[in-house]
């Protein structure tokens, strides 16, 4: 008897994540191929323990080759593609397999599914999810193949493929976590098979081309990945599936790019075509923002919310492209915007939706807590926090420790580090050395110090002996450190030397980001004199201007202020020095004063189109409306034509 589905797979070196995916067909695939292009680890015993069915090949940079090799061998009447690091959802197994028996496999039929993509540092660190479609699941018997040495397409040498969307089955993918990439190199791998191929005239269809600019794009290479995502929108016909994805794509990189009038007739374009959608909702507002227009922005980005929450409460799909367009991002831009209009409560409302929809949502996690933490008594900060992250969750008791801590709150990481004591958690090591500094436990410290495993950070960890041995006068704490080969720990070794001895100059580092670490870790665990000295000795106004942004973002306004006014008094604060000074004088302080401050701000060279939206946007002057206009038009021409301006 026939079977019904069969799983092919190509596999290369997947021991980490190829027991998920197998696991996930239990019950929906009747046969198992896989075929293993050269693994090294024990990738072939675990596919041994699900199938019998496992060959070796020979890889050629050539993913439809590969993929050909497994198809040749199925024997079921459909055929089913994974990679090792996608799993599927398997509650529809039965009415999948329904769906399946019966569709008359008579003529040549691929089902569309949808894949989730988890974005984000790592699998477990996930930040977003992309919403894509592909062919996955096809009839076998119709000399149907793969072609395309990269991202490879389900091809009928005899005509055309019936495409049929397919709900029920639902791919979840994780291969875009960044460490994947990482590890994997795939950017690279990818764009040595495409260049290849290019070479040998092997790229031809605007899919071609838009399988090349994703890589470009990936690997940061925008101006390249521009040329090919419009050479595919050219070719591209509206109704081929990857079209709306390009175009998406290349609003995305002429935002980026600062081509904001290209941006828009793309916007408009994508608008006209799928605006029951949120996805160019939220790009208009993402155009608005970075154009300085932040009051049409937060009306736009409501609007999308709104458009989104309305939808999903019919129960209907939002998005056709990002999952994170409708809510997650929209949210992320208005905390920043709710901010620069020094709306507090409205800044903690959106922060706290963000955490509803992602309790690991880190970045909202620390600004939610920051704001609380300026605002109210320790106890209403810790009972807030008991409430959206329940105590019976271990992992929350570590997840708030690390937040207060990095904030360097001593009240309160010592509440959470407490609960992660008490219920057998354990911190990792650079974290209980900073608690200890922080809450000036220096036993703490010195028993940490003695189990430090190679496992640790060595520049953390340096870091923080550093920190020690300055504010515990005592320089046996870095006495490790010396003849590191290590430059930065040999920085902070020759540095912490220099503090303990008087009247010594103090080394110098080329290395201003370090240094900018430095000095906030010095700030957060109060070690208030040896900041003021390095301030006073080694900063830069470059330098000074990144901790005025630091200390404003932190709401620690007397404090940027402070350093606002010296940049300014010596002629050296930054175009988004200004930027931040005009919005808190627009909402929290005088409007007469903002508008001066921007007529200063406009005589540099550096001023922004950041400037010019936020001038347009708030200003009634109508003779200085007509002359800013014109220096608007002479210092950004490219710009002139957008239709908001």
């Amino acid at each position: 008897m026939q079977p019904l589905l069969s799983l092919c797979m190509i596999v290369k070196d997947e021991e980490k994540v190829l027991r998920r995916c197998l696991n996930s067909v239990a019950g929906l695939a009747d046969e198992i191929i896989i075929v293993d292009t050269g693994s090294t680890d024990t990738t072939k015993q675990i596919a041994y323990q699900y199938t019998d069915k496992v060959f070796d090949y020979q890889w050629t940079n050539d993913f439809a080759a590969a993929r050909n090799e497994a198809v040749r061998r199925a024997t079921g009447r459909w055929i089913l593609t994974l990679d090792a690091d996608e799993y599927v959802q398997n509650h529809n197994v039965i009415e999948l397999r329904a769906h399946l028996e019966n569709t008359p496999g008579t003529e040549p039929i691929g089902f569309v599914v949808p894949i989730l993509n988890f974005s984000g540092y790592s699998e477990h660190q996930t930040t977003g999810i992309l919403q894509s479609t592909a062919l996955r699941i096809f009839s076998n018997g119709h000399q149907l193949y793969y072609a395309g040495a990269i991202h490879e397409q389900v091809i009928n040498p005899q005509g055309s493929i019936k495409h049929v969307s397919l709900s029920s089955c639902i791919i979840f993918h994780t291969g875009y976590t960044e460490q994947t990439h990482k590890e994997k190199n795939k950017t690279k791998r990818n764009l040595d098979i495409l260049d290849k191929v290019k070479n040998q005239g092997g790229l031809k269809t605007p899919y071609d081309f838009f399988t090349l600019a994703n890589e470009y794009f990936t690997a940061g290479e925008l101006k390249k990945s521009l040329y090919y995502y419009e050479k595919a929108q050219r070719g591209a016909k509206p109704t081929e599936a990857f079209f709306p994805h390009c175009i998406e794509r290349l609003t995305r990189v002429n935002l980026t790019l600062e081509r904001f009038k290209e941006a828009e007739l793309l916007i408009e374009d994508g608008l006209k075509r799928w605006g029951s959608f949120a996805d160019f909702h939220f790009l208009k507002g993402l155009l608005y923002e970075v154009c300085g227009f932040s009051g049409n922005a937060i009306a736009q980005y409501e609007e999308t919310i709104r458009m989104a929450e309305k939808k999903e409460a019919q129960d209907e799909p939002y998005w056709l492209l990002n999952l994170e367009y409708g809510k997650m991002l929209p949210y992320e831009r208005l905390t920043d915007l709710y901010y620069k209009q020094r709306d507090l409560q409205k800044t903690v409302f959106a922060l706290t939706k963000l955490l509803n929809m992602n309790p690991q949502h880190y970045q909202s996690l620390i600004k939610l807590a920051l704001l609380l933490t300026k605002n109210e008594s320790e106890t209403a900060v810790i009972s807030f926090f008991e409430k959206m992250f329940p105590s019976h969750e271990k992992s929350n008791h570590l997840l708030l420790f690390k937040t207060f801590l990095l904030l360097g709150e001593p009240g309160i990481s010592k509440y959470y580090y407490e609960k992660v004591v008490t219920h057998g958690g354990k911190a990792n090591q650079s974290d209980v050395l900073r608690y200890a500094i922080l809450t000036r436990d220096r036993n703490l410290f010195e028993a940490e110090l003695l189990s430090i495993s190679n496992e640790s950070s060595v520049e953390d960890i340096s870091k923080l002996k550093f920190v020690a041995s300055v504010l515990w006068d005592d320089q046996e704490f870095i006495g490790t450190l010396s003849g590191s080969e290590n430059e930065a720990v040999n920085y902070l070794y020759e540095l912490g030397t220099a503090l303990h001895l008087p009247n010594t100059e103090l080394p110098q580092t080329k290395d201003e980001g370090f240094l900018y670490a430095l000095l906030i870790d010095l700030f957060v665990l109060r070690a208030d004199s040896t900041y003021d000295r390095l301030i006073n000795e080694m900063a830069t106004p470059s330098l000074i201007n990144k901790l005025s942004h630091y200390f404003y973002r932190q709401n620690m306004l007397e404090m940027a202020f402070q350093y606002y006014s010296l940049l300014m008094e010596n002629g050296e604060l930054g175009m988004d020095g200004y930027l931040n000074l005009i919005w808190y004088q627009l909402f929290e302080g005088d409007r007469e004063d903002a508008f001066l401050l921007m007529q200063q701000a406009f005589q540099l060279k550096s001023s922004s189109l950041a400037l010019f939206g936020t001038w347009f946007e708030h200003s009634q002057n109508a003779e200085l409306n007509k002359q800013y206009k014109q220096l608007f038009q002479d210092r950004f021409p490219a710009h002139k034509s957008l239709s908001f301006i």
